[in-house]
């Protein structure tokens, strides 16, 4: 086999198992730490779900959320706060794709300026969950050596 890239295919890091496992693990602790509840959802690049959890005591309808809010960050490649705001600032048309979650608590995860998967945290208010999705993956970076 080549180790020439080949031209017409596509060579981009994408988060695994192993690294979604640690991401929902982190963000287990930092809900832990904030006295929240909440359910936890990792996804590769195209919003695909590859690992999730829910806490005890977080609503059952939290999973779904999280889900939809990685989902919405990967296949944007923004936070989910930002649409959010577009959507309070009159530009409902982001509601129309019923699969998008404009809610904050969805972080993308970016790599070598690529998007390799996101993290969505549903449960507590929307501030938690944005501080909880965005240290979960702040410190996910870190450990890889790329701080944010």
């Amino acid at each position: 086999m080549s180790s020439v890239a080949n031209p017409v295919l596509f060579q981009s890091p994408r988060l695994s198992l192993a690294g979604a496992d640690i991401l929902v693990r982190e963000a287990l602790l930092q809900a832990e730490a904030a006295g929240v509840r909440v359910a936890i959802s990792a996804t590769d690049d195209a919003g695909q779900l590859i690992c999730s959890a829910r806490m005890d005591g977080a609503p059952g309808v939290s999973t779904e959320i999280s889900a939809r809010k990685a989902l919405t960050a990967a296949q944007l490649k923004v936070e989910t706060y930002r649409l959010q705001q577009l959507v309070d600032q009159h530009h409902p048309s982001y509601l129309a794709a019923t699969s998008l979650c404009p809610i904050a608590g969805g972080v993308p995860i970016t790599m070598e300026g690529r998007t390799i998967g996101a993290l969505g945290v549903s449960g507590a208010d929307e501030g938690s969950d944005r501080r909880i999705a965005e240290e979960a993956v702040r410190k996910f970076m870190s450990q890889l050596g790329d701080d944010r």
